[in-house]
C-alpha cells in the first residue's frame, strides 16, 4: 500500500480550493477565529488560514494529503463524513447536557474515520486498491497513527457497524486481526451511531427501522446495542 508521508501540521501544508470550499460551505461551522486579520484588505495565504482555524481545519487537510490522486473518491468521502460529522455533533451536543464529552473530537474523527476507504477494492466508491473493504477501518487507523493521532484512529477501528467482538471476526472469518474492535467510550460509540445513518452509494438518511433491518441481517445482539444508544442519543 503506497501512501504519502508527512506531517500535515508543517508549515509547507497546503490545502486544495475544492477542501476549502467544502470546509465553509457544508458544515456549520463552531471556530474559534484569531482576529490577527482584522478589517483589513490583506488576504491570508493558506498557511496563515490553515494556523488560524487551527485543528478545526486538519481532518480536511490529512484528506486533501491522501486523496490528492483521486477527486472523484475525496468527494464521495468529503460528502458522507461530513453528513456523519454533521449528525454526530448534534447528538454530542445533546449528550453534553448530561455528561461529558469531547465535542471537538467527535467532529474531528467523524471527518477522518473512513479515510482509509482509498486503498481498498471498492469501485463504486472510485476506490481501486487492493483490500477488502471491510479493511477500510484498521487501514484508516494505520494511517491516523502514522500522524500522531491515536485516539482518531481508534474511531477508524471501531466503528463498523455497531462494532466487531473477536467472535464476530473469527465467525465470519473476516481479513482482520483478532483483537475487540468495539467502541468503548463515549465519544466512539456517537460516531458509530451517526455512521449507521448513512451510506456512501446511497443519497439520504437512513431510517431508524432501516438501520435496525440492516443490522438484524447478522445478529439480533447488534440490533440491542443500537436501540441503547438510539434511547441514549435521539434528541
Amino acid at each position: 500500500m503506497t501512501r504519502r508521508r508527512g506531517d500535515a501540521e508543517k508549515n509547507d501544508q497546503v490545502v486544495s480550493l475544492f477542501t476549502l470550499k467544502m470546509f465553509f460551505t457544508l458544515r456549520p461551522l463552531r471556530l474559534r477565529v484569531k482576529p490577527s486579520f482584522g478589517l483589513c484588505n490583506c488576504k491570508p495565504t493558506q498557511k496563515e488560514l490553515y494556523f488560524t482555524l487551527g485543528y478545526n481545519l486538519q481532518p480536511f487537510v490529512l484528506i486533501d494529503k491522501y486523496y490528492v490522486g483521486n477527486q472523484e473518491s475525496k468527494k464521495i468521502l468529503l460528502a458522507h463524513s461530513l453528513q456523519v460529522a454533521k449528525l454526530a455533533v448534534s447528538v454530542a451536543t445533546h449528550v453534553e447536557q448530561t455528561e461529558a464529552v469531547d465535542i471537538e473530537f467527535v467532529e474531528q474523527a467523524a471527518l477522518l474515520h473512513d479515510i482509509g476507504m482509498l486503498y481498498t477494492d471498492a469501485p463504486k466508491l472510485a476506490c481501486f486498491g487492493d483490500k477488502p473493504y471491510i479493511c477500510h477501518g484498521i487501514i484508516g487507523a494505520e494511517l491516523l497513527r502514522e500522524e500522531g493521532l491515536p485516539r482518531h484512529a481508534l474511531v477508524c477501528e471501531r466503528h463498523i457497524g455497531v462494532g466487531l467482538s473477536v467472535a464476530d471476526i473469527k465467525q465470519q472469518e473476516l481479513p482482520l486481526p483478532h483483537r475487540d474492535m468495539s467502541p468503548q467510550n463515549l465519544e466512539e460509540k456517537i460516531i458509530a451511531y451517526a455512521d449507521l445513518f448513512y451510506s456512501k452509494t446511497v443519497p439520504g438518511k437512513r431510517t431508524v427501522e432501516k438501520v435496525r433491518s440492516s443490522l438484524a441481517r447478522f445478529d439480533s445482539k447488534k440490533v440491542d446495542i443500537f436501540n441503547r444508544w438510539h434511547q441514549k442519543f435521539q434528541p
